[in-house]
């Protein structure tokens, strides 16, 4: 698998979406957000409001079908259920901000990170099969 490459600034930005052939006829399959925080098992906390996100992008391209895209340091994530691909990428000093429907769907899907990375994946992750895992059906808590 290849490595990830970095989107520091808009040139790599750009390298993405040529790419990607700028999200043309493609779909959102998949998000996974982490947050770092956690409670051991003795119940302390250690709370952390930042997040990593995994995003993979399925596409009709048979050049580049399928897109992965890490951000990291993830301080706000909002993603409709339903959004038409027209990513932006904006730079502010050191925050990104991913915009997945352009500047109209702004409100409804929008992440803002601290780094952002990608890859392009072959063909043989397309499909109905999850890259990122299977939901996990868990017991109720009082069960």
């Amino acid at each position: 698998m290849s490595e990830l490459e970095e989107i520091r600034e808009e040139a790599d930005w750009k390298r993405c979406l040529e790419q990607f052939d700028y999200f043309h006829d493609s779909i959102l399959r998949e998000t996974y957000l982490v947050s770092k925080g956690y409670v051991m098992r003795d119940r302390r906390m250690f709370d952390d409001a930042t997040c990593d996100a995994r995003l993979i992008f399925h596409s009709q391209d048979e050049r580049s079908p399928v897109l992965e895209m890490v951000l990291e340091g993830v301080t706000e994530f909002r993603i409709a259920a339903k959004v038409d691909l027209e990513p932006i990428m904006k730079f502010s000093g050191d925050t990104i901000e991913l915009a997945l429907g352009g500047d109209a769907e702004r409100a409804s899907s929008m992440i803002v990170a601290r780094s952002a990375r990608y890859r392009l994946l072959g063909s043989e992750v397309l499909g109905e099969k999850l890259i990122i895992g299977s939901p996990i059906e868990a017991e109720p808590a009082n069960g």
